[in-house]
């Protein structure tokens, strides 16, 4: 996928609710993603921007 875009490297972002996000973060670090976490409420906040719903 990065090389479709001509990008040297793909960073995931996830939001770290509950357990079930851990397992893929690790799995991905692990395979050379990178991972960043993401505030669940500024995703909330970014979508009620983007598209006007809560």
């Amino acid at each position: 996928m990065a090389d479709e875009h001509n990008m040297s490297q793909i960073v995931l972002g996830l939001e770290p609710t509950d357990h079930y996000w851990f397992c893929l973060a690790t799995w991905m670090i692990s395979n050379g993603i990178s991972i960043v976490q993401v505030n669940p409420y500024a995703v909330k906040k970014t979508k009620e921007v983007e598209d006007n719903s809560r």
